[in-house]
């Protein structure tokens, strides 16, 4: 299993990467099986960068689920409206910051 440091990014498959700019948080989780769930059903939506982001809140990690990568606020702001459009309710503009 891999360790999911927090302030690190990694791909659905729990490699570590890098993104820059901006993308899209649909949901953060407790649990990593949750979130790697969420990567999944974006994923089968044809949405393919799909991200978790760790962040360590109080003592405990927290696995956001982030979309795409955008070099303008604005267009990820556009990707938003259409992930609404395929359910995903909770999405809001997160910039990456690793």
């Amino acid at each position: 299993p891999h360790s999911y440091e927090p302030g690190k990014v990694y791909t659905v498959k729990g490699l570590a990467t890098t993104t820059s700019g901006f993308g899209v948080q649909v949901g953060s989780f407790q649990q990593l099986d949750n979130a790697v769930g969420v990567c999944k059903n974006l994923v089968g939506k044809e949405i393919h960068q799909v991200y978790i982001l760790v962040e360590k809140i109080k003592d405990s990690k927290t696995f956001c689920v982030v979309a795409g990568t955008f070099k303008k606020r604005k267009e990820a702001e556009a990707f938003v409206t259409s992930l609404r459009e395929q359910g995903f309710s909770d999405g809001f503009v997160k910039k990456y910051n690793n």
